[in-house]
């Protein structure tokens, strides 16, 4: 299923309930469906590409714990459900009480795309969340390579 490159490999690590798992891969695909059940953290403000400040309205979120093994330059694309899902990215460490602090990179488009630049061994978290009003949650497909 997953494919590793020889040029260039990517260390995912995904936060599971009950532990966590490695992946190596040149492009990452991870399928899932933000709901109700996953946990809150206080919005953060996006002009695509940055992140802009702290709001406090809660928004649903899932947080892919990751780490690349080549610095270079890595592609996020996101597609979700009529859009509803935008993207944060953050470095060193995620805190949902204090998400703007360490966030590098954030997409609020219908489509998310962003190319940010890592450095190997840094932790990195890739944080699809539902960015509506209503907070009815969907499916989504984020892509890393």
């Amino acid at each position: 299923m997953f494919k590793r490159y020889a040029v260039l490999s990517v260390v995912l690590v995904l936060a599971l309930a009950l532990g966590a798992t490695a992946v190596l891969a040149g492009t990452f695909t991870y399928t899932s469906t933000i709901g109700s059940e996953d946990p809150t953290m206080p919005v953060v403000f996006i002009s695509t590409p940055n992140c802009t400040g702290q709001g406090v309205l809660p928004v649903h979120y899932e947080a892919h714990a990751f780490s690349v093994d080549v610095s270079g330059n890595y592609q996020f694309s996101q597609d979700s459900t009529a859009g509803f899902a935008s993207l944060y990215i953050f470095a060193g460490s995620f805190d949902p009480a204090n998400p703007f602090a360490t966030c590098i990179a954030a997409s609020n488009s219908s489509v998310v795309f962003l190319d940010v630049a890592l450095t190997a061994g840094t932790p990195y978290f890739a944080v699809p969340f539902d960015d509506t009003f209503n907070q009815f949650g969907g499916a989504y497909t984020l892509t890393i390579s």
